[in-house]
């Protein structure tokens, strides 16, 4: 019988770590006196929302032509960031003589951070990582991780990211097994601006094991937006992920490939 472990007492934990980083900060503007204006020195919080809708194609543990949807979403206000990265795909067919209902692809995906600054380039960063895709054998894979992440707008056309992190992942499998363990996390990502105001994006993602350092996974990205209008965006996006040590005879590559119409959001702080 499957161990129904439940993730409130994580979720709890992130929320407290969250609540304990921001509470200075909510402390601080609630003694200072009401003014209409923004401070001097001061910027006003900003935030961006990007709405993705996809028309996807997979392959490895799914071999399906579907649609799927993700959600970017990031806030900053002060030395303190907001960032929510949420991806959903699921494929129902029919089949049978009773035509029933099968479900040949599903996947979801978060990353929910809160970060800190303590310098120009670098803050400290409490993420939320949640994984799920019954086809690749995973029921539930989710981490509490802390990290240390850097920033840097290279030039006036290149910007890059780092994070280097670690935590604590549990792990539950569709046959109802399940491990819990330490991990270690790194990020690179980067961005460049191309002409007419489109961008080229790449992102490299590796975890692994701490208690095993044969079971590690990659995650890469990349991309090409266009954008259209001030709202909307075309985006041609190629995704790959490799599990070293696949779980319950799955494949250990998975790849989508998405072609997407992005609507964004900002704040007029944003666009400035």
């Amino acid at each position: 019988m499957k161990n129904e472990r439940s993730l409130w007492p994580l979720l709890l934990a992130a929320l407290l770590i969250s609540a304990s980083l921001a509470i200075p900060a909510v402390a601080q503007e609630s003694e200072e006196p009401e003014n209409t204006e923004e401070p001097e020195g001061r910027a006003p919080a900003v935030w961006n929302l990007d709405l993705a809708l996809s028309v996807t194609h997979t392959t490895g543990n799914t071999e399906s032509d579907s649609g799927s949807v993700g959600l970017s979403y990031k806030t900053e206000w002060g030395d303190w960031a907001f960032t929510a990265d949420v991806n959903a795909i699921k494929v129902d067919t029919t089949s049978g003589p009773q035509s029933e209902k099968v479900t040949t692809t599903e996947r979801y995906t978060a990353d929910i951070a809160i970060d800190r600054k303590f310098s120009e380039h670098w803050s400290l960063s409490v993420i939320d990582a949640y994984y799920r895709d019954p086809f690749a054998g995973i029921d539930l894979r989710y981490a509490l991780q802390v990290g240390a992440r850097y920033q840097r707008q290279v030039s006036e056309k290149w910007s890059t990211e780092w994070l280097l992190g670690g935590g604590y992942e549990i792990e539950e499998l569709i046959d109802g097994s399940d491990s819990e363990h330490s991990v270690a996390r790194l990020d690179f990502n980067n961005e460049w601006k191309l002409k007419g105001d489109a961008t080229f994006s790449q992102k490299l993602g590796a975890t692994g094991n701490l208690d095993d350092t044969e079971d590690f996974r990659v995650v890469f990205h990349l991309g090409v937006t266009a954008p259209l209008t001030d709202l909307l965006a075309l985006k041609l996006a190629y995704d790959m992920k490799y599990e070293n040590q696949p779980v319950l005879s799955a494949e250990d590559l998975d790849t989508t490939l998405l072609a997407s119409v992005v609507l964004t959001l900002k704040s007029k702080e944003t666009e400035k």
